[in-house]
C-alpha cells in the first residue's frame, strides 16, 4: 500500500497476496500442532506469483515450525497438466506429506487429482482466491481445509476511489492495508450463502456498507 513514488502521481492498492499465504502457512502449522510435512505449490508465472511463495508461506514456516518439513515444487498455470503428475510422485516420494499449499484456486483440481492417484484422500489443501467451489468443497468437508481470500466487489471500489484521487489532483491514500481479507475455514463456510449470488455480494468478508461509505465521502447522493 506505500511506494516511493509521488502521491500525486501513483497509487498503490494490494489484497497483500504475499501476507495471505502466510496466513495459510500459520493454518497448517496451528492444525499439524507444529510438526507438519508440506508440499508448497510455488507459482512460477510472474515475478509476483514466485513472491507470494518466496515472501508469504516460505518465511512462515522457517521462522514458526523448526519441526515442519517443507518441500517446494514449480508449476505454472499455462501447464496444468502437469500439475497431477508433480504432485503425485511427490506424495509417492514422500507419504508422510500431510499438506498441500498452493496460492490459486485454478490449482486445486490439479491438486486433487495428483493427490488421488497417488491414494492419498486423506491430504489437506490450502489454498488461495475464496471462488464459491472453493468453499462449497471446504463447507461439505471435503480436501481443502483452509482458503484465504479478499472481496473482489470492495477491491473494485477501493481501486475506484484511488483512480477518483489522481483525477481530481488529491494525492492517493498510503500505508493503509486493504480491509476486506479473510481466512476461511470449514465451519466459518458452512455459515454463508454459497450461492453465485453470495459470492457476488461479498457477504463472506463482513457487513460494513463500503459502498455507502465511498458515495458519502465522494458526495454522490
Amino acid at each position: 500500500p506505500t511506494g516511493q513514488d509521488d502521491p500525486s502521481k501513483v497509487a498503490y492498492i494490494s489484497p497483500d497476496n504475499a501476507e495471505m499465504q502466510g496466513w495459510n502457512a500459520n493454518w497448517v502449522i496451528a492444525d499439524s500442532n507444529a510438526q507438519a510435512d508440506v508440499l508448497v505449490v510455488k507459482v512460477t508465472d510472474t515475478p509476483a506469483t514466485i513472491a507470494w511463495t518466496d515472501y508469504g508461506s516460505l518465511p512462515v514456516y522457517e521462522n514458526a515450525c523448526a519441526e515442519c518439513s517443507v518441500e517446494v515444487i514449480e508449476a505454472t498455470t499455462y501447464q496444468l497438466d502437469k500439475v497431477p503428475s508433480l504432485i503425485s510422485a511427490a506424495l509417492t516420494k514422500n507419504p508422510d506429506i500431510g499438506y498441500i499449499q498452493s496460492p490459486f484456486a485454478i490449482m486445486d483440481d490439479s491438486i486433487k487429482q495428483g493427490a488421488q492417484a497417488a491414494g492419498r484422500d486423506d491430504v489437506k489443501v490450502v489454498s488461495g482466491d475464496s471462488s464459491l467451489a472453493q468453499l462449497q468443497d471446504l463447507a461439505a468437508g471435503g480436501m481443502i481445509k483452509s482458503v484465504v481470500g479478499n472481496s473482489s466487489p470492495a477491491f473494485g471500489w477501493y481501486v475506484a476511489d484511488e483512480t477518483l484521487r489522481l483525477m481530481s489532483g488529491q494525492p492517493s491514500v498510503e500505508g493503509h492495508p486493504f480491509p476486506f481479507r479473510r481466512l476461511l475455514t470449514e465451519e466459518i463456510a458452512k455459515g454463508f450463502d454459497l450461492t453465485p449470488e453470495g459470492e457476488a455480494s461479498g457477504s463472506w468478508y463482513g457487513e460494513a456498507d463500503y459502498r455507502a461509505g465511498f458515495q458519502e465521502l465522494w458526495n454522490v447522493k
